[in-house]
């Protein structure tokens, strides 16, 4: 892990920082289709993606290795992290 790098749980989605970009996974009717992602200068740049946690209203998150694990609202979601 990067001592840089925040995950938050919110009732919006996850987010992630990385201490320069924001990026948020919002699920909207259990589909997610791209990711929003904000720069240091506020513009938002829309990512690609194909899967996505269960539900916007994230309860926690942990890490196990490259997996991850989320609890949300209409259970628990399970993710494995991309080597960048």
């Amino acid at each position: 892990m990067d001592a840089n790098r925040a995950w938050f749980c919110t009732d919006k989605g996850l987010a992630y920082y990385d201490g320069v970009n924001w990026l948020l996974h919002p699920v909207v009717g259990g589909r997610q289709t791209e990711d929003d992602c904000a720069d240091a200068q506020g513009n938002v740049t829309p990512v690609a993606v194909t899967t996505a946690p269960a539900h916007n209203y994230i309860l926690g998150i942990d890490f196990q290795g490259e997996d991850i694990w989320v609890a949300t609202a209409k259970g628990l979601s399970h993710g494995i992290r991309q080597k960048e």
